[in-house]
């Protein structure tokens, strides 16, 4: 199976300055088997207007992991989180979220108190 095959472009909504926990999980098309990431290595790049930012990213089994911290969807109206994976000379683009935020009216990012 090719990894390219695993490419996956999703419409995702959160709250403005809310936390979001990723988990997305790989498998191959033509088996359902889980995809084997040895000898890959992954990344997350977000942007949200002119916050731009690398998250860390992890390969757990066939699952891949991150989180979307609060603040960088703070101010924000939009957003996109792209996951890529690399093996040698090789660049996937595995999952890309196309990220609409929605206004808080409190948008904390701390307990008030």
């Amino acid at each position: 199976m090719s990894v390219v095959e695993t490419i996956t472009e999703q419409s995702l909504e959160l709250r403005e300055a809310t936390t979001r926990y990723i988990n997305i999980t790989c498998k191959s098309r033509e088996t359902g088997e889980p995809f084997d990431f040895g000898g890959y290595t992954v990344q997350t790049h977000l942007t949200f207007g002119v916050k731009r930012q690398y998250v860390p990213t992890a390969i757990i089994d066939n699952v891949i992991s991150y989180k979307i911290p609060a603040e960088a969807s703070l101010g924000a109206r939009s957003g996109i989180a792209e996951t890529r994976i690399f093996k040698g000379e090789d660049v996937f683009e595995v999952y890309r979220f196309n990220i609409t935020v929605r206004k808080a009216d409190k948008p904390d990012t701390a307990p008030n108190e």
